[in-house]
């Protein structure tokens, strides 16, 4: 990677990072560009060298935080490890989550979180899912954006439940959304 390259990388995560603090100090509406350019040391036009406006750059954490270093796993097929590891950088940056999950509007942060996901569903679904031949089956598209719509809720449960859960108890959890369907749950008696 040549100098320039990697100084590219340097200040896009730095924005990011200066986001990602100025978040933790007030809301996300009130944030400026100007704030986060100020706490870098930038200029507004650096800024928008990297992302169109502060929303980009809270996807590029999502991507970042939780995405990009479960690549691996997503292309091996292991769901469970890929999400238990999710949920192991979302617990020990737990403040910073809940405070995204209240990014709300068109670009909130739960809705990045569910396209983010549900594109990292559908490529595993594409790769390991295999048709039996003669059935009728849901698209990949359609399974994945269902399961990234759970995966989404099942995070902000367990980051907003009332009572503070382990993590060890949430990825039961998620995993127990995730693998139950209405039906079992009709026919408890």
């Amino acid at each position: 990677m040549a100098w320039k390259d990697n100084a590219d990388v340097n200040t896009k995560d730095l924005i990011a990072e200066a986001l990602r603090t100025i978040m933790m100090e007030k809301p996300f509406e009130n944030i400026r560009i100007k704030d986060i350019c100020d706490r870098v040391g930038v200029v507004r036009v650096t800024f928008y060298n990297y992302f169109i406006d502060k929303y980009a750059a809270l996807e590029y954490l999502i991507e970042k935080d939780l995405i990009t270093p479960q690549k691996a796993l997503a292309e091996s097929g292991k769901l469970e490890e890929m999400i238990y590891s999710m949920m192991e950088q979302i617990d020990v940056h737990r403040d910073y989550f809940r405070t995204a999950y209240q990014v709300e509007g068109q670009n909130g942060f739960e809705d990045e979180l569910k396209r983010l996901m549900g594109n990292t569903f559908w490529k595993m679904l594409e790769k390991f899912r295999h048709a039996s031949p003669g059935t009728h089956q849901l698209p990949n598209k359609t399974v994945s954006e269902y399961f990234a719509e759970l995966f989404a809720y099942g995070m902000r449960t367990w980051l907003f439940y009332p009572q503070r859960i382990s993590l060890d108890e949430a990825k039961k959890y998620v995993f127990n959304v995730l693998r139950t369907d209405v039906l079992e749950y009709l026919n408890e008696s």
